[in-house]
């Protein structure tokens, strides 16, 4: 943030706090002009931040629009690829049942014992 922002808010504080030798009309006509400046900084500042958001945002809806994009091309990829392998496998029958039973004989599963007693090792 601007520095003369904070400046001109301890200046209108110290008005508040300690009231200087000065009539009360020139000291409120003194703290209005220091508001109206204040507002003008603090103006400026908001514009600074909505230019920066609005950059933001544009970059946000060109990212989301390649999200996009990019899901599209791996959708259409997959459903292009997909014929491909059907078709392959119906050309060549033995595929899928060698790769079956690869699945069969790689998978090994494992029974445990029902019963403690079976167990080896184990005391009660």
């Amino acid at each position: 943030m601007n520095t003369e922002i904070y400046s001109i808010l301890n200046v209108m504080k110290g008005h508040l706090k300690n009231s200087p030798p000065i009539a009360t009309s020139d000291r409120q006509t003194h703290l209005m002009v220091q508001a109206s400046h204040l507002q003008v900084l603090l103006t400026e500042e908001a514009e600074k931040n909505a230019i920066k958001a609005e950059k933001a945002t544009t970059w946000i809806i060109r990212l989301t629009w390649a999200i996009v994009i990019l899901t599209v091309i791996m959708v259409l990829s997959i459903f292009l690829e997909f014929p491909k392998k059907t078709i392959e496998s119906n050309k060549n029958p033995t595929l899928g049942t060698q790769q079956s039973e690869k699945n069969d004989s790689s998978t090994k599963i494992q029974t445990l014992p029902k019963r403690s007693k079976d167990i080896p090792n184990v005391s009660k």
